[in-house]
């Protein structure tokens, strides 16, 4: 059971290790909100500081599943 709970720590730590961030490829994105509208963990949203260039941001890193 110990080396269980050590492997398990160790995945843990490992995928935090690991963990993708979404980034918006500015020059690509068109501000279509496709990306927004299938992201499973709901953590990107338009960014409305960007006035008339609005883009998808990311805006809850800590609830990103790096999918």
């Amino acid at each position: 059971m110990v080396i269980h709970n050590a492997k398990r720590s160790l995945c843990k730590s490992v995928k935090k290790s690991l963990w993708l961030k979404p980034v918006v490829l500015q020059s690509k994105c068109v501000a279509c909100g496709a990306c927004i509208e299938v992201c499973p963990a709901g953590v990107l949203e338009f960014d409305e500081t960007m006035g008339e260039h609005v883009k998808p941001t990311l805006i809850d890193e800590k609830n990103c599943i790096g999918c």
